[in-house]
């Protein structure tokens, strides 16, 4: 069986990306911050020279040190996910516990295009922590009690991981509230984008 696969480079030259078809790569990992990992990611870190693998539906990231050519290296890679997206051990959407996987999903855009648009602002958004379904995000520096919030959380958070994992709540922990203290704000219902006070089925956001 083929499988629809291509690779791409990346602004990093030590990163290099395969986009693979969704059906066969699912859930959300990142080595850097996963202690245990399924096999296909381990198989792909136990290449000589690799250094950081990243995955999301469609895509492994590869990383490689920085003294390493990609000449070999990527054929060698390639062979190894086409291998492995053929043998399903790239549908990792089940291999994880559901907390880690929605804390890789959301760090991954945090440390995507996002990143780019809060630094760009002076401003700067991590997790707070994941329980269940529903994400607490710390907004810091021009992002704390920002008017643009609930539109950055739906545009860039909710609305790509929302198919992923249905009923994802989003909740804004700003950094200083008026009494200079940590303050939650309510959750927002995803479709109407007004406060709900958490009730199911709600997501929580802000900017």
């Amino acid at each position: 069986m083929n499988l629809p696969m291509h690779m791409e480079t990346t602004a990093d030259p030590d990163t290099c990306v395969w986009i693979v078809g969704r059906d066969n790569v699912t859930g959300f990992l990142d080595s850097r911050f996963s202690p245990e990992m399924p096999f296909a990611p381990r198989e792909l870190l136990a290449v000589s020279g690799v250094r950081r693998v990243t995955i999301s539906p469609g895509r492994v990231s590869i990383t490689k040190e920085p003294d390493v050519l990609w000449r070999g290296l990527a054929a060698d890679l390639n062979a190894r996910i086409g291998d492995l997206g053929r043998n399903g051990e790239l549908d990792l959407m089940d291999q994880l516990p559901r907390d880690e996987t929605l804390r890789t999903a959301v760090g991954q855009l945090l440390d995507g295009e996002l990143a780019g648009l809060t630094q760009s602002h002076g401003g700067r958004i991590s997790i707070s922590s994941v329980q269940g379904n529903t994400v607490s995000l710390l907004m810091e520096g021009a992002c704390d009690n920002c008017p643009a919030t609930a539109a950055t959380v739906e545009r860039h958070i909710l609305g790509p991981l929302s198919p992923q994992f249905p009923g994802i709540r989003v909740r804004v922990v700003n950094a200083c509230g008026p009494d200079s203290r940590r303050q939650r704000l309510p959750f927002f219902d995803r479709i109407g984008r007004r406060p709900t006070g958490g009730a199911s089925g709600s997501v929580s956001m802000t900017t």
